[in-house]
């Protein structure tokens, strides 16, 4: 990564984290679903990063917390809106940068309303990280069938 993209990262990680390099670790930190979209958008904006396998926002069954580490909410309505408004922010990277994004649950919800919203915008979720390996391999083998053929 350029240092740059690796200190932006690091503004949001917590102080015991690694340094960011691929892949980056929150290291079992609490995060919101918009901190997770500001990494990825930052990798994304990298000319040589092509695409990104993430874990799909954080959603507000898993964890509940504020922005401020250590403060704890406990508003439904608040928490769903943070992850509401993370999801759409990370549904939205794929077009503003022209690069895909793959993703993983290793947690299942029913009704989980941060997997609708990627689903919604075309960002498939997975179940294990050797699946979105595979798909992003698919996608990088499909962009250089078309580059030879044009």
């Amino acid at each position: 990564l350029e240092e740059k993209t690796i200190q932006e990262i690091q503004k949001i990680l917590p102080p015991h984290a690694p340094v960011p390099t691929n892949p980056i670790d929150f290291a079992g930190s609490l995060r919101t679903g918009m901190e997770e979209s500001f990494v990825v958008e930052t990798l994304l904006q990298q000319e040589n990063i092509d695409g990104v396998i993430s874990n799909v926002p954080i959603n507000p069954m898993v964890w509940n917390h504020a922005s401020n580490p250590g403060k704890i909410d406990t508003s439904l309505l608040e928490m769903t809106k943070r992850a509401v408004d993370g999801a759409q922010h990370f549904a939205s990277l794929p077009g503003k940068y022209g690069k895909p994004i793959v993703t993983i649950r290793f947690r299942k919800f029913e009704n989980d309303i941060v997997a609708g919203i990627l689903k919604g915008a075309g960002i498939p979720i997975y179940d294990t990280p050797e699946e979105c390996a595979w798909a992003m391999y698919a996608l990088a083998l499909y962009g250089e069938i078309k580059r030879n053929k044009d």
